[in-house]
């Protein structure tokens, strides 16, 4: 399996404080976009304090074309969130819903929002494999990317709950 990081980048006080916050690359049971189809999907969030223009930030699923999809020149609000449906279908309407010209790959891609073709947040080389309907992105705090089985699209990431620990019984003998 490819090896996973994540790069986050700061450009200068000048750069848009927005970041991929989550995004769901195998969406069976999930929400739907305007057409009902059950669209993957991509979570941006502005974690500054500031309402700041999306002009010049662009979502992309290749490295060597950053800017593959430009976002709509629209403000985003301090502490909000904006899903983009990764469908293929590359709309902007000003009101969305949005959705890129590409879609995501569930067994593991590239995927970068950048400003300006200078990378906010980088999946690189590429994401981890992906589960049905199990988001991945981060959660407050230190930027550590993590599954989540409670994917929340359009608002804050939530933990999902710790995974009980495994008991293994010695193996039965036979007494004779």
């Amino acid at each position: 399996a490819a090896a996973s990081a994540l790069a986050l980048t700061t450009l200068s006080t000048a750069a848009p404080t927005v970041i991929i916050s989550e995004f769901l690359a195998s969406n069976q049971n999930g929400i739907r976009d305007e057409d009902g189809d059950r669209s993957d999907w991509i979570e941006l969030h502005n974690s500054g304090t500031e309402t700041i223009s999306l002009a010049g930030l662009s979502l992309s699923d290749n490295p060597a074309d950053p800017e593959r999809w430009q976002l709509p020149p629209v403000d985003m609000e301090p502490g909000t969130y904006r899903v983009i449906f990764a469908s293929g279908k590359d709309r902007r309407p000003p009101g969305g819903p949005w959705h890129t010209s590409f879609r995501l790959d569930a067994g593991g891609e590239f995927l970068a929002l950048s400003y300006q073709g200078s990378p906010l947040t980088v999946f690189a080389p590429t994401f981890p494999p992906q589960s049905p309907d199990v988001s991945f992105g981060f959660l407050p705090g230190p930027p550590n990317p993590q599954f989540m089985t409670q994917p929340s699209p359009g608002a804050p990431n939530i933990p999902s709950p710790p995974v009980a620990p495994v008991t293994i019984s010695p193996p039965a003998a036979l007494v004779t």
